[in-house]
């Protein structure tokens, strides 16, 4: 048994990782609007010399996270000479060092390496944490995370340790993403009702770990006057849509339990839900320390339905580690039912080839485009969108491969005098007349002077403007 867990499982796990992660991802990585983003920023920094300050603006608020993200990407986006699998590498290479430093540090304590297993090898195989680890806009780094800061905080609250592993790892998932954040809270509502005298060293900790990742935005916002925290207090974040209870609900239960069939996943969410407040009475009358992961998953779902905004998939993780742990804590027959559930669900798309399906166009088959375009094209140029597959007409993306490839490129939200051309990319879409949207806007009467297509579905269209560039 010990051989098992300590080397046969690991292997195991790694081997998933590895394989649900990198297997056909040249062809199956859609390089689109945020990698396309992330990949123009590590590009600016190379050519300038000058690291980011800020890192991704969050989508919920008008502000932005802490440029770790970008720090981290650096690496790989350096090693692999930009090849755009970087970013699936750089979030490969990071589950798998924290997953080796867990091993380590639970190693001595039975009761935690096995939750840390268990729930790395649910991480490991769960559908949103794959496909946001594959092709979608931004790699989630934050599940390995919360399930190290979640055990630790268990082990400090359990065996009077300090807070530091919690903290850090805690404020390090935060700096990646704010949905974390609701996290914090359940640790210090617990801290209240159960251990108030430990409030205070782990919020020390927690200040003195994110200030550390969040001191380049401090430079920033001494360099520019606090611009960022005068956005947050006067703009208001992007309008949030369906965020009524039973849409919540729904979001939640699907990302959660993930497994593609809404009936089973609303009845395990809530029974899990209400398993875990029966539970959490049973052990606070005999032990509150064991009532911990309880109450850590049903306070957290609680937050969730309070806070206002609307549930995206790369918001779920917190919710999702947090049911891992709880259907491993016991074996019961129920629990190890709803356990084999998951395995089978979530090893279905695998045996389907659901996460290796081809992208709608390759990162080799955009560059090709570009490239031809940019050998032939040296005036200033604006970029726009149309695309049916996403409501965006800014095309990050787009932007970066032309620059990548020589064209002169300027963003035309910041300077609107630059260029009187403007390309239009045609992604799974036409143009005409009639399309309406911001960058055309700013562009001005125009008129067009010309078409092609690289591909059936992925083309471009050249405007000039009317009036002449000032």
């Amino acid at each position: 048994m010990k051989k098992f867990l300590y080397i046969v499982l690991p292997i195991l796990i790694v081997f998933i990782l590895v394989f649900t992660r990198l297997y056909n991802i040249k062809n199956g990585l859609f390089f689109y609007n945020d990698l396309g983003r992330d990949a123009d920023v590590l590009y600016t920094w190379i050519k300038t010399g000058k690291p980011p300050l800020l890192g991704p603006q969050t989508s919920a608020l008008p502000i932005n996270q802490s440029p770790v993200y970008f720090y981290w990407l650096m690496i790989f986006y350096f090693l692999l000479n930009t090849n755009p699998i970087y970013s699936v590498v750089g979030c490969l290479f990071f589950y798998i060092l924290v997953f080796i430093f867990g091993l380590y540090f639970f190693r001595k304590e039975k009761f935690l390496i096995k939750l840390w297993l268990g729930g790395f090898f649910l991480i490991t195989i769960h559908p949103q944490n794959i496909i946001q680890s594959r092709y979608v806009w931004n790699p989630s780094f934050v599940s390995p995370l919360i399930l190290l800061s979640t055990l630790s905080f268990y082990q400090a609250i359990k065996n009077d340790k300090n807070f530091f592993l919690s903290s850090f790892s805690l404020a390090l998932a935060i700096s990646f993403s704010y949905s974390v954040v609701p996290l914090f809270f359940v640790f210090i509502l617990y801290l209240v009702f159960y251990q108030k005298d430990k409030i205070l060293k782990f919020f020390l900790y927690f200040i003195l770990s994110l200030g550390l990742f969040y001191l380049p935005i401090l430079v920033f916002e001494v360099r520019h006057h606090f611009l960022l925290t005068y956005s947050l207090l006067t703009k208001k974040g992007p309008q949030q849509q369906f965020i009524d209870f039973f849409s919540k609900f729904n979001s939640i239960s699907n990302f959660v339990v993930g497994f593609n069939y809404q009936i089973y996943e609303r009845v395990v969410f809530v029974f899990i839900f209400l398993y875990s407040i029966i539970k959490f009475l049973y052990w606070h009358k005999k032990n509150k320390n064991k009532g911990f992961f309880y109450f850590n998953f049903f306070v957290l779902i609680l937050l969730t339905f309070l806070i206002p905004i609307t549930i995206q998939a790369h918001y779920i993780f917190a919710i999702t580690v947090s049911f891992f742990i709880v259907i491993l804590l016991d074996q019961k027959a129920i629990e190890i039912l709803i356990l084999m559930l998951c395995l089978f669900f979530y090893f279905m798309p695998i045996f389907k080839n659901k996460y290796f399906q081809k992208a709608p166009r390759t990162y080799e088959e955009i560059n090709q485009c570009f490239l031809s375009f940019c050998q032939n094209f040296k005036k200033p140029i604006y970029v726009s969108v149309v695309s049916s597959l996403h409501p965006y007409h800014y095309g990050p993306e787009h932007r970066y491969l032309l620059k990548k490839n020589g064209c002169l490129v300027y963003n035309i939200e910041e300077n609107q005098n630059q260029s009187d051309l403007m390309m239009v990319i045609l992604d799974f879409s036409d143009f005409n007349k009639e399309f309406k949207y911001y960058e055309l806007d700013l562009f001005g009467p125009y008129k067009i002077i010309k078409k092609h297509y690289c591909q059936n579905n992925f083309g471009y269209v050249l405007i000039r403007k009317l009036t002449k560039v000032k």
